[in-house]
C-alpha cells in the first residue's frame, strides 16, 4: 500500500437516545475540542458535515464559530459532505434529497465560502439507487458511507463505482465503521491498514462517536508518533482520499442496485413520524407552487423565510434515527411537533395565496354556495372532490337539505355525505362531487340547495351474502361473513384469489429489526366482530349493530364499513367505490393493543411469476418475492407481464411480497430504542416499559389493476392526485379584480412537475421536471405568467431543473448552480 488517509470526524447524532438540547452540548464541546487540536497541530485535519450542526455553534457559540472559520480557510477544518444533515437514504422523495443538498451547500458557501463535491452520510440504513443521479446532479462526484457492511452488501473492493438511474455514475467509498473507541485510534488503523494491504490506497475513519466526542488528545498524539515511522499515513479529507481513487477508477467494480438491505424494521416502526412525514414533503412542495403562482404575478410577496423555516422541520426530521423510528418516545413527540410545525407554516403560505388566486370571481348568486377548487397539477385533472360548507342558517325541523353541485350551470354528479361535526342538526354539510379542474388555477362551483322530508336512502342491497359493486372498468363483491373483498375483476381480469386481510405476525423488542429479514412467523388476522362486538365497540345504544354496513352511497361512489376484532384490538376498514374509476380506496384505522406483533395489510393477488416494483427517489426499483422486507415510497406494483396489480400509500414504507401476494406494513409494535447486543436481555424485567405505535392509527391505500403500459403511465399521476390532492374551499368572492393567469400547463402527463419555487438567488424561478417512465419522454411545459415555454426530452426516469429569470431559461443543476 502507497497511501493511508486518515480521515479524522466525529458523528454526532443531534437527537437519539437524547433531546436535542443535549446533542446542543455534545455539539458545542466536541467542536470546541476540535477546533484546539486544529490549532495546536500543524498537520492534524478535523473533518466535519452537516449544515444544521453548524449552525447551532454559529447561534449558540459564535466565538467559536469564528474560530473554525479561520481553520477552514487554513485547511486544518475541512467542511465535508455538505448536506444539512445526514438523513435516512431510503424514504426520502427525490425533491427532499435535493434540498438536503441544495440548503447544506448553499449554507457552507455563504459562510465557509467552500463547496464538497464527496457527499457523506456514515449512518443511514442503506442507500437507494435513486441517490446516485441526485447525488451527480448536485455537483458530487463521489460519496462516502458505512451501511451496510459487506457481509449482507458485498463487494470485491472498499470502492465502487455506483451506477443509477438515467446512465447516472458516482464513485463510493465504504467504511467498515465511523468512529473508534476512545483512545483506541492506532489501533483501529493498524487493522486497517492490515485490510488494505493489497491496495494502493486506503482510509481509515476515526474519531469517538455517537454522542460527540471526535478526536481525542491521546489518540492523536499516538496517531502523530504513528506517522513520523510511517510516511505511507497521513491525515486527510474525504476528497483528497477520492482523489486517488480516480487515478484506479478503471479498476473498481461497478454496481447497478440500491445498497441495502440493514435494519429492515426501522422501515414501519413509529409509523407517525412516518406519515407526517409524507405529508410535509409534499406540502412543502405544494406551498412553493402556489407562492409562485401569486409572487410571480405580484399578487403577494414570496414567502422564502418561512418556506426554509418549514424545509429545516422536514430535513430535521429526515435525521436517519428520526425517520427510522429508532428514538426514545421522548424524541418520537418532539419529531411530531417539529413536523407539525412544519405543516402549520405550509398550511398558513396556501391559505394566503389561495385566496390571493380566487380574486377575479364573480360574486355568488342568491341562494348558492361557490365553493373554490385550486389544482395543483399542470395538466387538466378529474377527481372527486370533497368539501364541508355551512347551511345560512340552523334547520331544526326533521327535514333535510339535499346540496347539488353546477358548474357552469351544468349539473354535476354529487352526493351529501356525514360531515365531520356531530351536532345532530341540518346545518353543517359535507358534498363528494366528481369534477373536471383545469391545471393551476381555482376553479369556481356552486351548491343550490334544495329541502327535502328526509335523508334520501340507498338502494343498494346484499345479494346473498355478498355486497357486489360494479361500473364499467371494475366490479368487485365484499363479503356480508368476512367483511372482506374477497373478489375483484378489473377490465375483465380476476385480481384476487381470496379475501383482503389484516393480518398479525411475530415481532420482537428491536425497533431497527437489526437481526432479521422478513416478518413472516403467521400469528393470525382480524376477523369480522359479532352484531354485539360492534354494537359495543361502536358505543351506540342498541345491543347489536351489522358488522358490515353501507354508510354512504350516491352519483359518486359507495362507502362499505366493516369492524374487526383481533385479541384485545380492533379495526375499522371502509372501502370506497368510485363509481367511474377502477380505483377502490380502502381507510383504515386501527386500535391495536398487541406486543411484540407486526400487523400487516395482505392482498393476495392472482398474480403468477411476478416481478414487485417499488417507488424510489427518481425511479422504480426491482424489489424482491422472497417475502422478505423491501422499502418502497408512495406505490408498489406487482405484475406478471402483462397486467399489473398497484397499491399507493400515504405513509407506509415496508413491503413485502412472495410473489402473488402482496403485504403492506403498518405496525410494529417494538420497544423504544431497544438495541439488541450481544445475548443480553434487551428490556429491564421488573418493569412496564411502553411500546410502539399502539393505540389509534390511521391508514390509506388505493388499489387498481390494469394492462401493464397503462398502470405503469397512470400511476404517478395517480399518487401525486393523492398526495397534492385540489385544495377545496366554501368561499363567497367580492368580484374585485382581475382573475389570475394559471402557473403552468404540461402537455404530457409521464412528465412530473416535481418543484416550483423562487431561486435561492431571489432571481427569477426554478422549476424540475422528472420522467416517471423507462423511456425517453418529450414534454412542453407552458408557463404564462413568466411568457416563457420549455421544451426538452428526458431519458428514462431522469430529471432536470431549469431556471427561468427575465423570460430567458437555462439549466442549472439541482443545487441551483449554472451548467
Amino acid at each position: 500500500m502507497e497511501k493511508m488517509h486518515l480521515i479524522c470526524n466525529a458523528h454526532i447524532d443531534p437527537m437519539w437516545q437524547w433531546e436535542w438540547e443535549e446533542g446542543i452540548g455534545a455539539v458545542l464541546s466536541t467542536f470546541r475540542v476540535a477546533a484546539e487540536l486544529c490549532e495546536k497541530n500543524d498537520t492534524f485535519i478535523f473533518n466535519h458535515n452537516e449544515a444544521m450542526i453548524y449552525q447551532w455553534i454559529e447561534e449558540y457559540e459564535p466565538k467559536l464559530f469564528e474560530r473554525i472559520k479561520l481553520l477552514v480557510k487554513a485547511g486544518k477544518w475541512h467542511i465535508m459532505g455538505g448536506w444539512y444533515l445526514q438523513p435516512d437514504c431510503n424514504m426520502l422523495n427525490g425533491e427532499s434529497f435535493i434540498r438536503q443538498s441544495l440548503y447544506g451547500i448553499e449554507y457552507f458557501k455563504e459562510k465557509f465560502g467552500v463547496r464538497p463535491t464527496t457527499a457523506v452520510n456514515f449512518d443511514s440504513f442503506g442507500h437507494t439507487k435513486g441517490l446516485v443521479q441526485i447525488l451527480g446532479k448536485c455537483g458530487y462526484d463521489s460519496y462516502l458511507i458505512t451501511r451496510p457492511n459487506n457481509e449482507i452488501f458485498p463487494t470485491e473492493d472498499f470502492a465502487f463505482i455506483w451506477e443509477g438511474f438515467a446512465g447516472s455514475e458516482v464513485i463510493v467509498a465504504r467504511a467498515e465503521s465511523y468512529n473508534s473507541a476512545l483512545g483506541q485510534a492506532t489501533k483501529k488503523i493498524q487493522q486497517q491498514m492490515e485490510k488494505f494491504k493489497n491496495s494502493d490506497i486506503g482510509f481509515v475513519l476515526w474519531g469517538v462517536g455517537n454522542h460527540g466526542g471526535g478526536p481525542s488528545r491521546k489518540d492523536l498524539k499516538d496517531i502523530s508518533l504513528m506517522i513520523k515511522q510511517d510516511d505511507r499515513i497521513c491525515h486527510s479529507t474525504p476528497e483528497q482520499y477520492i482523489r486517488d481513487v480516480n487515478l484506479a477508477k478503471d479498476k473498481i467494480e461497478h454496481i447497478d442496485r440500491s445498497i441495502w438491505p440493514f435494519s429492515v424494521g426501522c422501515y414501519t416502526t413509529q409509523i407517525l413520524i412516518k406519515q407526517k412525514h409524507r405529508q410535509l414533503e409534499n406540502q412543502l412542495i405544494y406551498a412553493e407552487k402556489m407562492a409562485s403562482q401569486v409572487a410571480g404575478q405580484d399578487l403577494s410577496d414570496y414567502p422564502s423565510d418561512k418556506l426554509y423555516e418549514a424545509a429545516k422541520d422536514l430535513m430535521l426530521a429526515q435525521f436517519h434515527d428520526i425517520l427510522a423510528g429508532t428514538t426514545i418516545q421522548v424524541v418520537e413527540q418532539q419529531a411530531i411537533e417539529l413536523l407539525d410545525h412544519g405543516l402549520e407554516e405550509t398550511r398558513r403560505i396556501k391559505a394566503k395565496a389561495f385566496f390571493k388566486l380566487c380574486q377575479g370571481q364573480i360574486q355568488a348568486k342568491e341562494g348558492e354556495i361557490p365553493i373554490m377548487v385550486y389544482n395543483p397539477h399542470p395538466y387538466p385533472v378529474k377527481t372527486i372532490v370533497e368539501c364541508e360548507f355551512m347551511l345560512a342558517d340552523q334547520n331544526h325541523e326533521l327535514s333535510f337539505t339535499q346540496p347539488t353541485v353546477f358548474s357552469g350551470g351544468q349539473k354535476l354528479k354529487s352526493q351529501c355525505e356525514k360531515e365531520d361535526s356531530n351536532i345532530p342538526l341540518d346545518w353543517r354539510k359535507r358534498v363528494a362531487f366528481l369534477a373536471d379542474l383545469e391545471p393551476m388555477c381555482i376553479n369556481r362551483f356552486d351548491i343550490r340547495l334544495e329541502r327535502l322530508k328526509e335523508k334520501p336512502s340507498t338502494s343498494l342491497s346484499l345479494e346473498g351474502q355478498e355486497y357486489v359493486l360494479q361500473n364499467d372498468r371494475l366490479s368487485i363483491k365484499i363479503n356480508a361473513d368476512t367483511g372482506q373483498i374477497e373478489e375483484m375483476t378489473a377490465d375483465g381480469f380476476s385480481c384476487l384469489q381470496e379475501g383482503i386481510k389484516l393480518a398479525v405476525y411475530d415481532d420482537n423488542e428491536d425497533p431497527w429489526g437489526m437481526n432479521v429479514n422478513a416478518f413472516d412467523k403467521y400469528l393470525g388476522e382480524f376477523t369480522l366482530l359479532s352484531a354485539e362486538e360492534a354494537a359495543k365497540f361502536s358505543k351506540i345504544k342498541a345491543k347489536n349493530m351489522c358488522p358490515v354496513r353501507i354508510i354512504e352511497d350516491g352519483e359518486v361512489r359507495t362507502v362499505i364499513e366493516t369492524l374487526l376484532g383481533y385479541g384485545d384490538s380492533r379495526a375499522c376498514v371502509r372501502y370506497y367505490f368510485d363509481k367511474t374509476s377502477n380505483q377502490i380506496g380502502i381507510k383504515i384505522k386501527t386500535y391495536f393493543m398487541e406486543k411484540n406483533k407486526m400487523l400487516k395489510l395482505k392482498i393476495p393477488t392472482t398474480m403468477k411469476h411476478t416481478k414487485f416494483l417499488g417507488k424510489t427517489a427518481f425511479g422504480i426499483n426491482n424489489l424482491e418475492t422472497n417475502g422478505h422486507e423491501a422499502t418502497a415510497q408512495e406505490y408498489v406494483i406487482l405484475t406478471d407481464g402483462s397486467r399489473a396489480f398497484s397499491c399507493i400509500n400515504t405513509g407506509n414504507y415496508g413491503f413485502s411480497s412472495t410473489g402473488s401476494d402482496l403485504e403492506v406494513s403498518l405496525i410494529r409494535t417494538a420497544a423504544y430504542c431497544a438495541h439488541p447486543y450481544e445475548e443480553r436481555e434487551i428490556l429491564p424485567q421488573d418493569r412496564f416499559t411502553p411500546r410502539i405505535d399502539q393505540g389509534e392509527r390511521n391508514f390509506e391505500f388505493y388499489i387498481s389493476c390494469s394492462e401493464l403500459n397503462e398502470r405503469m403511465s397512470d400511476i404517478e399521476f395517480e399518487s401525486a392526485l393523492i398526495h397534492q390532492a385540489p385544495m377545496a374551499v366554501s368561499f363567497f368572492p367580492s368580484g374585485e379584480g382581475n382573475i389570475p393567469e394559471i402557473l403552468c400547463d404540461l402537455d404530457n402527463k409521464s412528465v412530473q412537475l416535481v418543484a416550483v419555487k423562487k431561486a435561492e438567488t431571489g432571481d427569477g424561478y426554478v422549476f424540475r421536471l422528472y420522467n416517471s417512465l423507462k423511456n425517453e419522454q418529450k414534454f412542453r411545459l407552458q408557463i404564462p405568467m413568466l411568457r416563457s415555454e420549455i421544451c426538452d426530452t428526458l431519458m428514462g426516469y431522469e430529471f432536470k431543473t431549469y431556471l427561468i429569470s427575465d423570460g430567458i431559461v437555462q439549466e442549472i443543476n439541482a443545487v441551483e448552480e449554472l451548467l
